[in-house]
């Protein structure tokens, strides 16, 4: 099969299916890279999380009018590819101010991604059908990610850090791949008349803020986002050490014990499919 434009749908289920494997490479063992190759305190592993969500905050929307002025397509390629090399760039640098940038770098791609390959799907299938696109989306997603769990424990076990590179140079690759054949035949860019691309993007900006203001409802969401990001990193990025630290891991023959965290993940993944299974019928 020639690399050509791919149907809209099964470019989504591919997307979806690789990138939940090659995120789940990247990300499985990556606070055990951070607590034990890198040697983060505490404090730097919060700091880390704190400096991901707030690249997310702070670019979440500018990179969403770019996704509505000019191309959904173009912002989930240009996300795709900044994610892999901020992951790439943090696991061959075991140090805090590279990890720090890393994950800048990677919150700064996910917004990028955020909400505009929902959209570009759901301009490419039509909203009557995006509802059954994103369920299998879903279910592609979390098959791609319990494969990525299993080989990226088993990875780490010959290094720590191997499953992190391996992936974020394939969540790379999978930006040049959407480069080649990834379609955008529905989207509709916002149109202003006798304005430049930067005043669009401004009055888009200006737009959405006056509708946030206006808005009770929104100005709770965004609240709620903010104070849930925040009070979560604590336990996001300190449970890992302090199982490393305070529990004596039940040794599993000649595995490292690397290999507990990929169970953990593996299981809990397995509890939320049945679970989203149960939801869905």
């Amino acid at each position: 099969m020639s690399l050509k434009k791919l149907d809209a749908y099964k470019t989504y289920l591919i997307l979806q299916g690789a990138g939940g494997l090659f995120f789940a490479l990247m990300t499985t063992t990556n606070l055990v890279y951070q607590a034990q190759v890198a040697h983060l305190s505490p404090l730097q592993l919060v700091l880390v999380g704190t400096a991901l969500e707030l690249s997310v905050f702070l670019f979440e929307v500018p990179t969403g009018i770019v996704a509505d002025v000019y191309s959904r397509r173009l912002s989930v390629i240009v996300g795709t590819f900044l994610m892999g090399l901020g992951f790439i760039f943090g696991g061959t640098i075991p140090r805090f101010d590279a990890i720090l940038l890393s994950q800048l770098i990677w919150g700064f791609g996910f917004t990028f991604t955020s909400g505009a390959t929902q959209a570009w799907i759901a301009d490419e299938v039509g909203e009557a059908k995006a509802g059954r696109a994103f369920l299998r989306g879903s279910q592609v997603r979390q098959a791609g990610s319990l494969i990525g769990i299993v080989v990226a424990t088993a990875l780490a076990n010959l290094t720590v850090n191997l499953p992190i590179i391996i992936g974020s140079i394939f969540y790379m690759l999978l930006a040049f791949f959407l480069m080649i054949v990834m379609p955008e035949a529905g989207f509709k860019p916002t149109r202003l008349e006798n304005r430049n691309s930067w005043q669009k993007m401004a009055y888009t900006f200006k737009s959405g803020l006056q509708t946030v203001r206006t808005s009770p409802a929104l100005l709770l969401i965004i609240a709620v986002g903010v104070i849930y990001s925040v009070f979560s990193e604590g336990f996001d990025r300190l449970w890992t050490p302090h199982f490393l630290n305070e529990f004596e891991l039940p040794q599993l023959g000649s595995l490292e014990p690397v290999t507990w965290f990929g169970i953990v993940r593996g299981g809990g993944l397995i509890l939320s499919i049945i679970a989203t299974g149960i939801v869905n019928r």
